[in-house]
């Protein structure tokens, strides 16, 4: 046994490379046979097999097999009578290319023995591979009597040679100048024709190599237009790599073996493919080598090395031909040529004293090469358990081409933390690896998935999430299961995430995402160790009634690149939980990086606190990038509550960093940033928090004048006005009377404005100077003086007589909420005033501006609008809506007759370029003609538009059928003798069952016979009408078809039908119309919102 493929190859480059080196004459002629299998005479097959001497029940056997055989031929269920098949072997037959093959050789030993290609001590003369022959003669005599006698013998079998197809290659001698020169004069010929001759640049294909009169030609073809092709394609991640691996790179193999390559070239082919890898997965430069070429259950992408590939498939195929059964291949082996290539084949194969011819040699090699790089140490154990890298080459529609990104980038250890950034630039004055969130360690991407406070809430979902698939496997395999469980013990409380019971048998597991920083068996070994007391195997015994020898415990252990512990795995297999690992895997990596996004999206910061989160090393100093060389503050607290106005400002020394501190009451935490703060007060006091964005809100933000906010307004500027009058400066105080009122209110500019252009509160201004007037001109009678005006009846009811010593203590130890109130010495001035001032008028003044600060700090409880709160109450059900847009769509056909000419003028490109040579082809790439009727109904955007629209239709008709008391069930499956049939109604009463049927059909169809043909689908097929009857247990069943086209217009006998049989009413077929047209325009605002297009390239065509 020999592969022909793998010697014939090297032995006509062998050929043509010493005829070129020793300058020896060579022909080359390449046959072609015409119809080679279907032509060759059973009469050769049979002689041939006799003539090799073989038994002769064998050769009965094969005469009467194609004696025998005849074939028949089918045309429109019309048969023929048989014919019987007089030559060519059978096809699909096993034997047929062998007893080819016997037919062939019978040709090549009646060629003349003195003719052919002297190879050391060997002379050629053809080779063969079932049909592909080639000749070899060192002179053109030879050559000519070679042909003659080949195409002499292969007509006696019934072969037929065609020579436009057969290729000719001389190589001849100048022995004058020591070289040699190619002839493209015609010289041979075969069956009466001329054949070919090649030249010096041209080629010819044999067995898939091209071969010219130099020798193998180079690989045609680049890699890199190949690999644009891929990425250009409409595919995921996965996909590509999937085709990458199992395609594209072995099909560049028999190019790369069997001609000459170099080892740059190799490298070049193998840096374009990982350039491509890199823009599919998002990779940063520094990922390493090991982890493109790595087996995938090694922890890599599994993609095959050309540097070492080619050159291992070079020295196998080379070296077998010393094992070949034919004297001459063994002696192509010896020549010189091929002994260099086999030379060169061990030497790119040595790497660092180790070779690597062998398969299982270079998978350790590039194993060992990404497992001894930084970023690949964790994925040592990878290939232990399949679950820990079956999603990488496994088909999922779980995993989506991000997810699919993000977790290689999980895997590989490439998120782009500072300590990963900052490589090769660290040391003074370079960039900082402390982590951003103040943890005061280095930020790696274990430290911020694992250890970060910021991603504290994060592991405990990915936690949960992981037990929950957990629980979910364990009680599909009959597991009885209780989660959380408190055992107090000696030990301390244990809270096992899972205790499953089964048969008698108990098994405690504890889940557990850890960072691969020791051996995760021993991880595993030390969670069940924690459990493993003999005080809580007492407690389970007890409770759950079992024997202490029954009770097992196990764990789930991975790490966070979701690599699982070999001995975790094993015993969760031993439950029954060997196909939730994959599940386990993908859920413990998405966790993972959804704990990176959020960390990045949030920004806590410890600062100089040392809290809960950071150790402080001494009492002096405390962690966190933004306060090195800061003094501590206090047990991390502060005793007086810090409001805007009165916030402690911790300073930087070597930073000037300003602290902001938590204005939570008795916190005081310092943070760096007030959205860090803010983020703390949201966390930590949400209570709180959410009290004062309520005051807040009712505060300072946009909303509807009150009424004592109206009042306080006009009497200042009644007091301003009254006031000018007696100075006599009333002009200007006019001319900037927005100005002076402003700081007496929280309100913009323009609210002012607007609020002082209101007729309301014009009347009220010229009613409180009226008063103001009159308070000043009539003297208060309970004064000696008479000098003090009496309190206007408008003012505020709240007077100094209710405001004992007590009540002005307590307004002064009152604190402002927002920064837009009024501060603490303006709170100290009006009580000190109210104390020390004696005219009622300054003391209405003073009155006003405490009632002010007061609805400012406790704002009182505004009365709903009675007509918003109507409005509120007026509920409208889905029901409603869709009778209102069915009413507006009928008004609108009502008002506007010329509705569906309307729908006509939608802008399609064939409607846009009416008169001009534009592209009018569909914007989806569908390949035909952007008409409004091919987006409507063909259009694969519009496809669930048009199933929508279908149903819409149909659940319309079943309820009114129901309403009218008929039993229907919609979509029912029958299989029939025809096929299957699902209608889309079937509604029995009164023993008669209807069978309806919808289309809405494009504006070319004619309705009539579209419904005729609709009716006849059904009614014609009898097995139907019997199942039909079966099923309802009706005596008859009629067939109904709703027709009707995208434009509303009816089919008359649809519409006819349906009247007649009740099924729909008269004012049906408008709604039913309607619904079609909002269909209709909903399938047009989907085809333009979608982006998505229907591509025709595929991958490695151009």
């Amino acid at each position: 046994m020999h592969d022909g493929c793998a010697e014939n190859i090297p032995v006509l480059s062998t050929i043509l490379r010493d005829a070129k080196s020793s300058l020896k004459e060579l022909h080359v002629v390449s046959l072609d046979v015409a119809k080679a299998f279907d032509n060759v005479s059973h009469h050769a097959i049979t002689s041939t097999l006799k003539r090799l001497g073989l038994p002769s029940a064998f050769v009965r056997y094969i005469e009467d097999t194609y004696k025998n055989s005849s074939t028949v031929l089918t045309i429109k269920r019309s048969k023929s009578e048989p014919i019987r098949v007089t030559r060519g072997v059978r096809q699909g037959d096993p034997l047929s290319s062998l007893l080819f093959s016997l037919v062939v050789d019978r040709v090549l030993t009646s060629l003349p023995s003195s003719v052919g290609y002297h190879l050391g001590e060997h002379k050629i003369d053809a080779l063969a591979y079932a049909d592909d022959i080639v000749l070899f003669s060192s002179s053109i005599l030879g050559m000519k009597e070679m042909l003659r006698t080949a195409g002499d013998e292969a007509s006696k079998y019934g072969l037929q040679f065609n020579a436009a197809k057969c290729i000719a290659m001389s190589i001849l001698i100048a022995s004058k100048r020591k070289t040699y020169k190619v002839s493209t004069a015609d010289s041979f010929q075969i069956g009466g024709g001329p054949i070919r001759q090649l030249g010096p640049t041209e080629h010819f294909r044999y067995l898939g190599v091209h071969f010219s009169p130099l020798g193998i030609r180079k690989p045609g073809g680049t890699l890199v237009l190949e690999l644009a092709n891929i990425a250009s394609a409409s595919l995921k991640p996965k996909q590509r790599l999937k085709i990458l691996r199992c395609f594209l790179v072995p099909r560049f193999y028999p190019q790369l073996v069997l001609s000459r390559c170099h080892l740059q070239t190799l490298k070049s082919l193998d840096r374009q493919v990982r350039d491509a890898v890199r823009k599919w997965l998002r990779l940063p430069k520094d990922v390493p080598i090991g982890y493109f070429h790595a087996r995938c259950k090694d922890g890599g992408l599994g993609i095959p090395s050309f540097r070492t590939a080619i050159p291992a498939l070079i020295h196998t195929r080379l070296s077998d031909m010393a094992e070949s059964s034919c004297a001459a291949v063994r002696g192509v082996f010896c020549h010189r040529s091929v002994q260099a290539s086999i030379r060169w084949a061990e030497t790119a194969l040595s790497f660092h004293g180790r070779s690597l011819i062998d398969q299982e040699t270079r998978s350790k090699y590039w194993a060992s090469l990404l497992h001894q790089a930084n970023d690949g140490k964790e994925l040592s154990e990878c290939a232990r358990v399949r679950a820990s890298h079956s999603w990488v080459d496994r088909n999922s529609a779980a995993l989506s081409g991000r997810d699919y990104v993000q977790f290689h980038h999980l895997r590989v250890n490439a998120l782009p933390t500072r300590i990963r950034t900052s490589r090769g630039r660290r040391g003074v004055g370079g960039p900082p690896i402390e982590c951003r969130a103040g943890c005061g360690t280095t930020e790696t991407a274990a430290h911020v998935i694992q250890g970060c406070h910021r991603t504290h809430g994060g592991r405990v979902l990915r936690h949960d999430a992981i037990c929950r698939i957990a629980v979910s496997g364990l009680r599909q395999v009959g597991w009885s299961v209780r989660q959380e469980p408190h055992f107090h013990t000696r030990e301390g409380l244990r809270k096992p995430d899972i205790v499953a019971v089964k048969d008698r048998v108990v098994r405690v597991i504890d889940a557990q995402v850890i960072s691969a920083s020791s051996s995760l068996d021993d991880s595993h070994r030390r969670k069940c160790t924690k459990y493993d007391t003999l005080d809580l195997r007492h407690q389970v015994a007890s409770e759950y009634g079992v024997e202490t020898d029954n009770i097992r415990f196990s764990s789930i252990t991975i790490s966070w690149r979701g690599i699982w512990s070999a001995a975790s795995a094993a015993s969760l297999c031993e439950l029954g939980l060997s196909k939730c690992l994959d599940s386990v895997t993908v859920r413990a990596l998405r966790g993972s990086h959804m704990n990176w996004l959020r960390w990045n999206r949030m920004t806590t910061h410890i600062g100089g606190y040392t809290g809960p989160w950071v150790t402080s090393p001494g009492p002096e100093f405390c962690l966190g990038p933004t306060t090195r060389n800061q003094p501590r503050i206090p047990n991390g607290r502060s005793t007086d509550r810090a409001t805007p106005s009165t916030q402690t400002q911790q300073v930087d020394d070597n930073n000037n960093v300003e602290m902001v501190v938590c204005r939570f009451p008795g916190c005081g935490l310092p943070w760096a940033t007030t959205r860090g703060r803010g983020v703390h007060e949201k966390a930590a006091h949400p209570d709180w928090t959410d009290r004062e964005n309520l005051r807040a809100k009712r505060r300072v933000g946009p909303g509807q004048w009150q009424d004592d906010e109206r009042r306080l307004l006009a009497r200042r500027e009644a007091e301003l006005l009254h006031e000018a009058e007696i100075n006599d400066n009333i002009t200007r105080v006019k001319r900037n009377i927005n100005m002076l009122l402003k700081p007496y209110t929280d309100r913009t500019l323009e609210a002012l404005k607007s609020q002082r252009k209101r007729d309301e509160h014009k009347q009220l201004v010229m009613q409180m100077l009226q008063q103001l007037n009159q308070a000043r001109l009539e003297p208060d009678e309970g004064k000696e003086d008479g000098n003090t005006n009496q309190p206007v009846p408008d003012a505020p009811t709240l007077t100094s007589d209710l405001l004992s010593k007590e009540h002005l203590e307590y307004f002064s130890s009152l604190e402002p909420v927002g920064s837009n109130t009024y501060d603490f010495s303006r709170l100290n001035s009006i009580t000190h005033k109210i104390k020390q001032e004696q005219q009622a008028l300054n003391r209405v003044k003073l009155m006003d501006s405490l009632t002010m600060f007061l609805n400012d700090i406790l704002p009182p409880k505004t009365k709903r609008n009675p007509e918003k709160q109507k409005a509120t109450k007026s509920f409208v059900s889905n029901k409603q809506r869709r009778r209102a847009e069915y009413a507006r769509v009928q008004g609108l056909s009502q008002l506007h007759p010329s509705v569906r000419a309307r729908i006509n003028a939608l802008p399609t490109k064939s409607r846009t370029s009416r008169g001009r040579a534009q592209e009018r082809s569909c914007r989806a790439g569908c390949g035909k003609v952007e008409t409004l009727n091919h987006v409507i109904q063909q259009c694969f955007r519009t496809h669930n538009a048009r199933i929508s629209r279908h149903n819409a239709l149909s659940k319309y008709i079943a309820r009114h059928l129901r309403k009218q008391g008929y039993l229907v069930e919609e979509e029912p499956e029958f299989q029939t003798d025809e096929g299957l049939r699902k209608p889309d109604i079937c509604a029995t009463k009164d023993r008669t069952t209807l069978v309806l049927d919808m289309q809405v059909r494009g504006d070319t169809t004619d309705l009539d016979r579209a419904n005729r043909e609709k009716c006849h689908y059904y009614e014609n097929n009898e097995d139907l009408k019997r199942k039909i009857k079966k099923k309802y247990g009706s005596t008859t069943s009629r067939t109904l078809a709703i027709t009707l086209n995208w434009r509303e217009v009816w089919s008359r006998k649809s519409a006819e039908a349906a009247l007649e049989d009740q099924v729909i009413r008269k004012s049906d077929l408008k709604i039913l119309s309607s619904r079609t047209v909002i269909g209709t325009l909903n399938a047009w605002n989907i085809f333009n919102k979608r982006t998505d297009r229907r591509t025709q390239d595929r991958v490695g065509v151009r």
